[in-house]
C-alpha cells in the first residue's frame, strides 16, 4: 500500500494532537538488571504509553481474570499511531480471546517478566475443529484479507495456552507494511493445541519476527497466502506433533533458525506460484532417517514453492529436502542449494554472493535515571503565533510543539537516552546526533521536517566521534508540505548507527560514516555514495523513483519489499549488493529493470508480483545486457551479476 495514503485513512484527531499524558505509566523498578540477565523494559511516567495496570486496572497476579481489562486498554489504542500499551511484570489469566490492531506496539516488561496465561480447560477452546487464538493482531471478524493493518508490533511477552484447551492458538498474527514480533515466547502448557503462530490471513507482510520460540502444539507455525513477504530471524520451534513450520504461498526469509522435532521442519502442504523459503544459518535436527527436514514435494495447481538453503545443517534426517522430484542431500543444504534456474545477463558464479552478515547490536535499554525528556528544554509550542504558513502536512496545520531547539539541547546536555512522549514535533533545523547519546526513543512520535527551511540539509545527522552505536527507536519522520526530497537521515560520523521499527525513514552517507543497521524500516531512498557496511533487515521502500542507490558500499539486505515503478537497486562499481528474500510488488513497467549493475557485483533470491519483464540490467566493460522473464506473478530463485 503507498505510503502517502496511509495518514489519510485517520482523522486528524488520531493523529495530530500532542499526546501529553503525564503520570499515565508506572515503570516497573529503574531498568537495572544484574550481569547476564536481561533488563526489564520500561518508561518513564510522562512518556505517554499506557499503563495496563496503572490506567486499567489489570491485576497481574495470576488469578484475577484480566481478560476485560487488557482488551479495554487493546481497544483505546488501536488504530490510532504506533501508541505504546505497556505490561508491566506478571502473569495475566484470561479466558478469551484478545484484539490488537494497525498502528500498535504492545510491549510487555519481557518475555521473561509477562505472560498472558489461558485459564486451563477454559470453555471456547475445546474443539481443534474450531480453533481460537489467545491473542489476535488483528479485529474481529477481519475476513480473509487485512492488507491495511500497518505497524502492528508484540514485544517481550509469553504467550501460555494453559492445560486441557486442544482447540487453542497461540496467536494469530498479522501485520503489514512494517511490525512484527520480537522476544517472544509461545509455549503449551500441556503440549496440546493446534497451532503456536497462525500467520494464513491475507495480506501478511512484510513483518519482522525475531526471538521467538514456540514450544509444543501439533505446529509451531503456518504461513499461507500472501503476496507479500516475511523475515524471521532467531527462531526456536521444539515438540511439535505435525510439522515445525506449514508453508502456503507467502514468501519467508528465515535465518538462526532452530528446530528440534520428530516430525518435518517444514511441510508444503500444497504449493502455489510465487511461494518461496529462503532458509540460512539454521540447524534441523530430531527427525528420523526415513524423513526429509523440509519436505516441499507436492506441486499446486498453478506452480510450486522455491528453495534457497544455505548453511544449513541438517541432523538425524536421511535427506535435507525432497524439492518437488529433487532429493536435496545434507550437504548440498550446509553448502547452497536452490531451486530452477539462475537468472544472468552476463556468465556469472551461479551462487549467491555470501557476504559477511553482522547482528544488529543489542538495543542499550537504560536504567530510567538516564532517561531525559525533550519537553523539559524548552519546547516551542506550534499554535497561530509561532506557526508559519508553510506549516502543513497534506494541506492541513500542524499541531504539536516545534522541539528544533530543545531536542539540541537534550541531546547535548550529556543525556544518554533522549525520549520524545508520544506525540507530534517539528524540526526545522538539523539535529545532531553526537556526545554522549546513546538513544533517541521516539515512543511512537511524528517528527516532521520543515522542508522549506531545511532544503537539502537532514533532518538528522549523526556526526559525532567516538565507536559507541548510535539507536533511533519507533519514530515516523514525514515532511511538510511541498516540492523536494526531505531528506531525514545523513550518516556523517564514525560511530555505527542502528535505525529500529522506523516509518518514512531515508538516508544517505558521507565520507568516513560507520557501519548501519536498519531493521523493521519504511521509507526511502537510501543512498550509500561512500564506503561502507551496512545490513538491513525487513525494509520495504515504496517510490516511483529508484529506491536503493549502492554506489561504493558492501550492502547486505535479508528481506526486501517494494512498490511502485522505480528501479529496485542500483549497483555501481566497486559495490556489492546481496538481497536474501522478498517481494517486489511493482506496476509494469518495460522501460525499467529492478536490478542495475553497472560494474559492482549483485545477487538477489526474490519473488516478483505483477512486475516489468526485465530483471536486471547490467554493465560490464562498456557492453550492457538484460536477464527478462514473463509479466505476472513469479517466483526467481536466484539473479547474479557476479563475475
Amino acid at each position: 500500500m503507498r505510503l502517502r495514503t496511509i495518514f489519510r485513512r485517520f482523522t486528524l484527531a488520531m493523529i495530530f494532537p500532542l499526546v501529553m499524558l503525564a503520570s499515565r505509566v508506572s515503570a516497573q523498578g529503574d531498568n537495572k538488571a544484574a550481569p547476564g540477565v536481561a533488563p526489564t523494559f520500561a518508561f518513564p511516567r510522562d512518556a505517554g504509553v499506557h499503563d495496563v495496570k496503572a490506567d486499567y486496572g489489570a491485576k497481574g497476579d495470576g488469578v484475577t481474570d484480566d481478560t476485560a481489562a487488557l482488551q479495554k486498554a487493546f481497544s483505546d489504542w488501536s488504530n490510532k499511531h504506533m501508541e505504546i500499551v505497556y505490561l508491566p511484570a506478571g502473569t495475566y489469566l484470561v479466558s478469551d480471546h484478545l484484539s490488537f490492531y494497525e498502528w500498535i506496539f504492545v510491549q510487555g516488561a519481557g518475555h521473561d517478566r509477562v505472560t498472558i496465561k489461558l485459564k486451563d480447560r477454559c470453555a471456547g477452546f475445546q474443539d481443534p475443529a474450531k480453533a481460537k487464538a489467545v491473542v489476535g493482531t488483528l479485529p474481529v471478524n477481519h475476513g480473509d484479507q487485512m492488507n491495511m493493518n500497518f505497524s502492528t508490533h508484540l514485544l517481550g511477552v509469553t504467550i501460555d495456552t494453559g492445560k486441557g484447551n486442544p482447540g487453542a492458538i497461540g496467536i494469530e498474527f498479522m501485520s503489514h507494511n512494517g511490525g512484527g514480533m520480537e522476544d517472544v515466547a509461545i509455549r503449551s502448557g500441556d503440549g496440546s493445541g493446534v497451532l503456536g503462530i497462525d500467520m494464513r490471513a491475507g495480506g501478511q507482510g512484510p513483518a519482522f519476527c525475531r526471538r521467538i520460540s514456540v514450544a509444543g502444539f501439533d505446529t509451531g507455525v503456518e504461513t499461507s497466502p500472501s503476496v507479500y513477504s516475511s523475515v524471521f530471524e532467531d527462531i526456536t520451534l521444539s515438540g511439535q506433533k505435525v510439522a515445525g513450520w506449514r508453508l502456503g504461498n507467502h514468501p519467508l526469509t528465515i535465518r538462526h533458525l532452530t528446530s528440534v522435532n520428530k516430525v518435518p521442519a517444514f511441510v508444503s502442504p500444497e504449493a502455489f506460484e510465487g511461494g518461496q523459503l529462503v532458509l540460512l544459518d539454521s540447524r534441523l535436527s530430531g527427525g528420523s532417517n526415513e524423513q526429509a527436514a523440509i519436505d516441499n514435494s507436492k506441486k499446486g495447481k498453478w506452480g510450486d514453492n522455491g528453495l534457497f538453503l544455505r548453511n544449513v545443517t541438517v541432523e538425524g534426517y536421511g535427506l535435507a529436502a525432497r524439492d518437488r522430484e529433487r532429493d536435496v542431500t545434507i550437504a548440498e543444504a550446509k553448502d547452497e542449494y536452490h531451486s530452477g534456474k539462475t537468472l544472468t545477463a552476463f556468465r556469472s558464479k551461479e551462487r549467491s554472493l555470501g557476504l559477511a552478515a553482522e547482528e544488529t547490536p543489542a538495543f542499550p535499554w537504560e536504567p530510567l535515571s538516564a532517561w531525559k525528556n525533550v519537553m523539559d528544554f524548552g519546547p516551542v509550542k506550534l499554535d497561530a503565533a509561532t506557526r508559519k504558513p508553510t506549516d502543513k502536512l497534506w494541506e492541513r496545520p500542524i499541531s504539536g510543539s516545534d522541539i528544533t531547539s530543545a531536542l539540541q539541547k537534550a541531546i547535548d546536555s550529556g543525556a544518554t537516552t533522549v525520549y520524545l512522549p508520544h506525540g507530534m514535533y517539528l524540526i526545522r533545523e538539523t539535529i545532531h546526533l553526537r556526545g554522549k547519546l546513546r538513544v533517541l526513543q521516539g515512543c511512537g512520535s511524528i517528527l516532521i521536517g520543515d522542508k522549506a527551511a531545511l532544503g537539502d540539509r537532514p533532518m538528522f545527522r549523526a556526526d559525532g566521534p567516538g565507536s559507541e552505536p548510535i539507536f533511533i527507536d519507533r519514530v515516523s519522520t514525514p515532511g511538510t508540505d511541498g516540492a523536494g526530497q526531505l531528506w531525514v537521515m545523513e550518516h556523517a560520523g564514525p560511530r555505527p548507527l542502528v535505525i529500529l521499527h522506523s516509518r518514512w525513514v531515508n538516508y544517505r552517507n558521507a565520507p568516513g560514516c560507520g557501519k548501519l543497521f536498519a531493521d523493521d524500516v519504511c521509507g526511502g531512498p537510501w543512498l550509500f555514495t561512500h564506503p561502507q557496511q551496512a545490513w538491513l533487515r525487513s525494509l520495504n521502500v515504496e517510490s516511483d523513483e529508484t529506491k536503493v542507490h549502492n554506489l561504493a558500499a558492501t550492502l547486505w539486505v535479508l528481506g526486501f519489499k517494494s512498490e511502485g515503478s522505480g528501479t529496485d537497486f542500483d549497483t555501481g562499481k566497486g559495490s556489492a549488493t546481496e538481497i536474501l528474500g522478498g517481494t517486489l510488488y511493482e506496476g509494469f513497467d518495460a522501460n525499467r529493470p529492478c536490478f542495475v549493475v553497472d560494474g559492482g557485483r549483485l545477487s538477489a533470491t526474490i519473488t516478483i508480483f505483477w512486475s516489468r519483464p526485465t530483471v536486471l540490467k547490467e554493465t560490464r566493460a562498456g557492453e550492457t545486457k538484460t536477464a527478462t522473464t514473463g509479466k505476472g506473478q513469479r517466483r526467481i530463485d536466484l539473479v547474479v551479476a557476479d563475475p
